[in-house]
């Protein structure tokens, strides 16, 4: 799983995701009259891109099953992104979904977010679920948060928020108050926190990696942080060297 964060502000949207992928295995055991299920999660990478951004400058976030065995969803939704210059986030989200449709069955969701002359200054966030078949605008004019995917750490800490701790008493996260950077640190926050209490509390982690973000304003989008594949020293250092009296060779 993942999970997806969008925080909008007077300012903007910014819209981030992390970058693990994990394969989860259900298993099935039946014994006489009952039947028990076990869930497997596998760690496979710390690179999967699950943030894109299009031509028309609208957010695409995807979270959930993200396996075809036919195509790679990572260039469809590359190609996609290319492509698509489209300004109205309501249409790109449903490009999308029917996009999606057409490689998985269930459990994907994603956050697409962007600005356009109808939506003014306020800009639009759209949720969409392929299970359900369904595109869905986040309600309200007035600044927010949504989560998507691996989303109970961070809505619990919501709600502990609101409720407040003794003396203090609880009014919830400040959007309104928010500036773009402050935006930015706590798609950050939420995203590595996740992570820190899945690893504590279920001894898996199905949140890690880099943190993508794209920022989205009326006068324009922007990646603030992409990933893209690297060397890595550590693994070319398994290269075969040999060392003879003090000089290197290549064998």
């Amino acid at each position: 799983m993942t999970l997806l964060v969008s925080v909008k502000t007077k300012d903007g949207i910014v819209v981030a995701s992390d970058s693990r992928i994990t394969r989860v295995r259900r298993m099935e055991k039946r014994e006489l009259l009952r039947k028990t299920t076990k869930i497997e999660e596998t760690f496979l990478s710390d690179s999967g891109n699950k943030l894109f951004l299009t031509k028309g400058g609208v957010a695409i976030a995807i979270a959930g099953n993200l396996r075809s065995k036919k195509i790679s969803l990572f260039n469809e939704l590359t190609r996609f992104s290319d492509e698509n210059d489209e300004k109205d986030t309501v249409k790109v989200a449903k490009s999308v979904l029917e996009l999606l449709k057409r490689t998985v069955r269930y459990g994907t969701v994603g956050i697409v977010a962007g600005y356009s002359d109808k939506d003014g200054k306020d800009g639009c966030i759209c949720l969409l679920d392929v299970e359900k078949n369904d595109v869905s605008i986040a309600d309200g004019k007035d600044c927010f948060a949504t989560y998507l995917g691996e989303a109970m750490p961070i809505t619990l800490m919501s709600e502990l928020a609101r409720l407040g701790n003794g003396s203090h008493m609880g009014e919830g996260f400040q959007f309104s108050l928010f500036t773009l950077q402050d935006a930015v640190d706590f798609c950050c926050f939420a995203i590595r926190t996740t992570e820190q209490h899945l690893r504590f509390t279920y001894g898996y982690n199905t949140v890690g990696g880099n943190v993508d973000i794209v920022l989205i304003t009326p006068s324009g989008s922007r990646w603030l942080r992409r990933s893209e594949p690297t060397l890595d020293d550590d693994l070319l250092a398994l290269d075969n060297i040999t060392v003879d009296n003090g000089e290197v060779s290549s064998t």
